[in-house]
């Protein structure tokens, strides 16, 4: 990798970032990192919306997410805008699914897992056994077209195509992919709303409080 002096602090910096935290620089290389790979993320997530919208347009029985660590709390987020649209969907915890909640999984629902390198071992072991022991559809979202996971699924989806680069310095944490999935999955809940005819009374029916309530 190549260093240089960064122009506006004189301080060491590469290709991504200045390394002096507080430089405007490192603010703005930060910032396109965000909006340069959302931007190149629309060829792939267009193809994932032709290809999901389709499966999940008319399911009739319950949709469930399932993520771990911040892939858990993106899953938490877009699965609150999805039953504000009026889709049945929750989410689960991996950790609480061997200890008894896989009892709410019922015959032909719908599991979808995020996760962004798809070889998560707790989703790998827990999708196994859903899928030796219950008849329901399994679908991943991850950014590995060589994912493990892809091999226990019905459906498996790439994310990008391209290695996602996280915001910080040493491109560990989950910043930039994090936008990726919520943006992706906020897309199909909105979607999928649109395709059964969302209207301004059915949202309200679902959503009486607050700003957009009134």
């Amino acid at each position: 990798m190549n260093y240089t002096l960064c122009k506006i602090c004189n301080t060491t910096n590469n290709e991504y970032f200045c390394f002096n935290p507080a430089c405007e620089l490192n603010i703005q290389y930060k910032l396109r990192l965000y909006s340069q790979q959302l931007h190149d993320s629309q060829e792939s997530f267009e193809i994932i919306l032709k290809q999901i919208l389709p499966i999940l347009k008319d399911f009739k029985h319950t949709i469930y997410m399932v993520g771990i660590g911040k892939s858990a709390h993106i899953i938490n987020k877009c699965v609150a805008t999805w039953q504000s649209l009026g889709i049945k969907v929750h989410s689960l915890l991996q950790q609480d699914l061997f200890h008894g909640d896989l009892g709410v999984i019922q015959e032909n629902d719908l599991i979808i897992y995020i996760s962004n390198s798809g070889n998560t071992e707790e989703l790998i072991h827990v999708s196994s056994y859903i899928k030796q022991h219950f008849n329901v559809t399994q679908m991943c979202i991850s950014n590995n077209p060589s994912a493990k996971m892809n091999t226990i699924m019905d459906y498996s989806f790439t994310l990008c195509n391209f290695k996602i680069k996280e915001a910080d310095i040493l491109n560990m944490a989950p910043s930039v992919s994090s936008m990726l999935f919520m943006v992706l999955l906020d897309l199909i809940g909105i979607h999928l709303a649109e395709l059964h005819g969302i209207t301004k009374s059915v949202f309200k029916k679902f959503h009486p409080g607050g700003a957009l309530g009134k």
